[in-house]
């Protein structure tokens, strides 16, 4: 303490938060009566990668819901492979929780905790946000339906650990039934852990991860879509598994062969369709810019050369649904510039 060299406590609680704070030190080795080095760079790790991470979960959900939803039975509603595995993946958190927790094992509960978590928003969110935009009500709504049981259930998990996210989670999520407090409700048993759908979207992941490594070899980026992807996989996976591969590593085909190879070979129409996307991406940024809620309706005014007006009136149907325009103009203004295979635009939204 005379030598000043730690940082003041409660400095750290109001930058990081108790909850991250908290989860720390019950992940740490301390709690298995071994010696350690505090350090804030962990601290700040803690509270971006889990603390943070259920915070933006959340507000992803209420961007898109506009009411509170009734949860209905997910062991015989869900159809949805995402779904299916992330109920899963939540049943087999809740096992792991609970024994850790009944041993006073906290480095083992907060480990599990933290991977459901990275599942949760790096994979079943991230692949799901166009579901909950989708015009097919029926997925819409089971998407909405299980991230809003995942993330109420998993409150509950986490309530020992992260008290005061965990309060926030609940008292957002909650409707007359479900009690006053997460500290009040009982212990989740959980359900079925289906180890073939974690299998196989474990080959998913992993098959995806090394397509990617292809494509940054190759220096093309995710948003140009190719047109072939060759794997080699111990497991068959049936079409809503290949499915995923194709969105994630944005290719048209799946074949089996030796080894996993990709086609870089890029036609005038696929690059077509790449330029499109890099087209939507910088208004789905301007639109994050401007604050835009999703069900905003925006004007979308576009400065440039007769070669690019081309370009967008040949995609326009394509632009204007993923973005929400209401209307596209040409027309000088003060906006963004941005370069697109050789075509130049300055864009704003209004």
């Amino acid at each position: 303490k005379s030598k000043g060299n730690y940082t003041d406590p409660l400095l750290n609680l109001d930058k990081f938060s108790a909850d991250a704070l908290r989860f720390y030190l019950m992940g740490s080795v301390v709690m298995q009566g071994e010696d350690m080095n505090f350090k804030d760079e962990e601290l700040r790790e803690a509270h971006n990668r889990v603390v943070n991470i259920l915070w933006n979960c959340l507000s992803f959900f209420e961007m898109y819901t506009t009411k509170k939803f009734s949860i209905f039975n997910f062991q015989f509603s869900i159809s949805n492979v995402l779904d299916k595995w992330i109920v899963s993946r939540l049943n087999q958190t809740i096992a792991e929780v609970t024994e850790a927790l009944e041993k006073f094992d906290t480095v083992n509960a907060c480990r599990s905790s933290r991977a459901f978590v990275e599942d949760f928003s790096t994979w079943y969110l991230r692949r799901s946000r166009d579901r909950f935009k989708s015009d097919n009500m029926k997925d819409r709504e089971q998407a909405i339906q299980t991230t809003k049981f995942a993330l109420l259930e998993f409150s509950k998990v986490i309530a020992p650990i992260l008290p005061f996210i965990a309060e926030h989670i609940f008292q957002c999520l909650k409707t007359e039934q479900d009690g006053e407090s997460v500290h009040l409700c009982n212990w989740p048993k959980g359900g079925e852990v289906h180890e073939d759908i974690l299998a196989n979207m474990e080959e998913v992941r992993r098959i995806v991860s090394l397509a990617l490594e292809k494509r940054n070899a190759a220096g093309i980026k995710v948003r140009q879509p190719l047109r072939k992807l060759t794997v080699a996989s111990s497991q068959k996976l049936g079409e809503e598994y290949l499915g995923l591969i194709k969105d994630e590593v944005n290719v048209k085909e799946i074949i089996f062969g030796d080894e996993l190879e990709i086609d870089t070979e890029i036609t005038e129409e696929l690059k077509k369709e790449g330029n499109l996307r890099e087209l939507v991406r910088a208004i789905q940024d301007l639109r994050k810019e401007k604050g835009l809620k999703p069900s905003d309706l925006a004007e979308f005014l576009v400065e440039t050369d007769d070669f690019g007006k081309k370009f967008v009136n040949s995609v326009m149907e394509q632009i204007k649904k993923p973005t929400n325009l209401s209307t596209v103009t040409f027309e000088k203004n003060g906006g963004a510039e941005i370069e697109i295979d050789g075509m130049k635009f300055k864009i704003e939204l209004k």
